[in-house]
């Protein structure tokens, strides 16, 4: 049995939001539940989810920890609001001037939870009743371990992200709610896990280990 098989990965609920609780969002993540003998190469080959630090000005500036997930459609739903767009959602966003994608913040206490480009949907999507409750979210008088289908706004099932351009969805992990069973954002620098791209000169291939210059661990 291989290392990745031992260490057993699977796809969960992790829930996120912002500092004062106007975000709220579910990415759902594959983990190995025992990722000590996890080389960087299985992880990535097994989890489908890309970690990694930028050096370019907008990322340095805004403090992001880029979170890529498998299957943007399917792994990613904003539970509150439930559109970011309407003028009372208390959210707002940020457009470099090349605007391309929009980078979403909370009016309220600034957090920067996601960065998104392509198309998106309000949709009733099924979630796990355990992560409403650890949203301070009410639902309907059910178990804890049962799921409510809920409405959401998501990219849509078609969200397709490509290498150098495309649909882009970039979860900041900082934003991910902190000591979540099988969540430990310092565990993936330990391991190295985490990937130093070069944005900023465009020069050097990504890497593991060391940030670019202008870039931070």
């Amino acid at each position: 049995m291989s290392a990745a098989a031992k260490a057993g990965f699977s796809r969960k609920p992790y829930v996120g939001s912002c500092h004062c609780g106007t975000i709220k969002y579910i990415a759902y993540i594959t983990l190995p539940a025992s990722p000590d003998e996890v080389s960087t190469t299985e992880f990535y080959e097994e989890s489908g989810v890309r970690l990694y630090k930028c050096n370019c000005n907008t990322c340095q500036k805004m403090g992001i920890f880029h979170l890529r997930l498998k299957s943007p459609g399917d792994d990613f739903v904003l539970l509150s609001p439930l559109d970011p767009h309407a003028d009372d959602s208390g959210m707002t966003k940020y457009m470099t001037p090349a605007k391309r994608s929009s980078w979403w913040f909370c009016k309220t206490c600034g957090v920067r939870c996601f960065t998104i480009r392509g198309p998106t949907e309000q949709a009733e999507v099924e979630v796990p009743a355990k992560s409403l409750e650890a949203l301070g979210i009410k639902a309907a008088d059910v178990r804890s371990d049962s799921t409510v289908k809920v409405k959401a706004w998501k990219p849509k099932d078609e969200f397709v992200e490509k290498a150098g351009g495309g649909d882009y969805l970039s979860i900041n992990a900082v934003t991910l709610n902190p000591q979540q069973e099988g969540l430990d954002l310092a565990l993936f620098h330990e391991k190295q896990w985490v990937a130093y791209v070069d944005s900023l000169n465009r020069k050097a291939e990504s890497r593991f280990g060391k940030p670019h210059p202008g870039g931070i661990y």
